[in-house]
C-alpha cells in the first residue's frame, strides 16, 4: 500500500540533487564506482520522497538505469488530495538539456503522469544568433561553436531546476574540464546560493563539492585547475566574445567563484540551509552516506518549519 506525503516533515521541498564522479582515481580511492553512486542517490531519494519531499534532476530517465529506479522508490508514495497544486507537481523531475532528446516517449509520460516529468531544454535564442539560424541542428558536432551551444544549454537547463527547486545536495562532481561553462555541481551550487535556498555540501566524494567547502572553510586561493572548463569549451567562449550576450552566457572567472563561496562561509550557508556552523562541518566530513541523509533531512526539516 502506497505511503502518503502529506504531513511529512519535507512536504512542499523540491530538492535537487547534484553528484557525480569527478577524477577517476579519486573515485577509486575513496570507493566510490558508478555503481556506489547509483547506490547513494537511491538511498537519499528513498529518505527524502519517504518524508514528502520532491527531487529533480539534471540527467534523462532511461529503462533500467538509476533514474527507473529512483521512479520506482517514488512508486511506493502517494499524495492525499490537499491541494490541487500539489497534487499536480510531479515527485521526480528531470531536465534533459540540448542537444540530447529526452528517451520516455509521450506516452510512458503519460502513464507516468504525477509520477515523472521530462522536459527538454533548447538552446537559449541569444547564444546562438548569428551562428545558426536552424535551432543549433546546422551547428557541426565537434567544433567550439557547438560546445559553447551546448555549455549554454546547460547552463539554461540548470537555471531551470534552480526555479523549480527550494533546497540542493551536492556531492563529488568535476574540479576541471566540463562540458559547461564550469562543472555542473559548481554552477548548481551557485544557483542556490543565489536564489537564498538551503544547499548541502559533503566531501564524502571529493571532487568539486570538496573544493568548494575548502572555500567555504576559508581557504585563501584556489586550486589551479579549479572549475575549469574544456578546452574546446574556452574555444567556443572566446569566439563568443563581442558578441551581444547576457551574463549568463559568459565564462565566470574561478577566482570570482572562489570568493562568492569563500565571502559566504560556514556561518552563510547555516543562516539558510537549516544546520548551525558545526553540524555543518560533520555534513563536510560525513564518512558514511547514513549521516549525509541524517544531516541533510535535519537541516531540511527545520527550513520547511521556518526553524533556520
Amino acid at each position: 500500500m502506497s505511503a502518503a506525503l502529506v504531513s511529512k516533515p519535507l512536504a512542499g521541498h523540491v530538492v535537487g540533487i547534484s553528484i557525480s564522479n569527478g577524477d577517476p582515481r579519486e573515485a577509486q580511492h575513496r570507493g566510490f564506482d558508478r555503481d556506489a553512486v547509483n547506490r547513494v542517490v537511491r538511498n537519499l531519494s528513498r529518505h527524502l520522497l519517504s518524508q514528502g519531499a520532491r527531487l529533480t534532476f539534471g540527467h534523462d530517465w532511461r529503462p533500467n538505469g538509476v533514474m527507473a529506479e529512483v521512479l520506482n522508490i517514488a512508486s511506493n508514495y502517494s499524495f492525499s488530495s490537499t491541494g490541487e497544486e500539489d497534487v499536480a507537481r510531479p515527485m521526480v523531475s528531470n531536465c534533459v538539456a540540448w542537444p540530447d532528446e529526452p528517451y520516455a516517449d509521450p506516452g510512458e509520460l503519460s502513464r507516468l503522469k504525477g509520477k515523472l516529468s521530462v522536459e527538454r531544454i533548447d538552446v537559449p535564442d541569444a547564444a546562438i544568433r548569428g551562428i545558426s539560424p536552424d535551432r543549433g541542428r546546422d551547428i557541426p558536432p565537434d567544433t567550439p561553436q557547438f560546445a559553447f551551444a551546448r555549455a549554454c544549454a546547460l547552463t539554461a537547463m540548470r537555471q531551470r531546476m534552480a526555479a523549480q527547486c527550494t533546497a540542493r545536495i551536492c556531492l563529488g562532481g568535476k574540479t576541471s574540464g566540463s562540458s559547461g561553462r564550469c562543472p555542473g555541481v559548481i554552477e548548481e551550487a551557485m544557483f542556490a546560493i543565489e536564489k537564498q535556498h538551503p544547499l548541502y555540501l559533503s566531501a564524502i566524494m571529493g571532487g568539486a563539492t570538496a573544493q568548494l567547502i575548502d572555500a567555504v572553510r576559508g581557504q585563501k586561493d584556489a586550486p589551479e585547475t579549479f572549475a575549469r572548463p574544456r578546452q574546446d569549451v574556452q574555444e567556443g567562449f572566446d569566439l563568443m566574445k563581442g558578441h551581444d550576450m547576457p551574463a549568463e552566457m559568459e565564462l565566470i572567472p574561478p577566482n570570482r567563484i572562489w570568493s562568492e563561496f569563500r565571502d559566504l562561509g560556514v556561518a552563510g550557508l547555516s543562516d539558510a540551509n537549516g544546520l548551525s556552523p558545526s553540524e555543518n562541518e560533520q555534513l563536510f566530513d560525513a564518512a558514511t552516506t547514513n549521516e549525509v541523509v541524517r544531516l541533510v533531512t535535519y537541516g531540511l526539516s527545520r527550513t520547511s518549519h521556518g526553524q533556520s
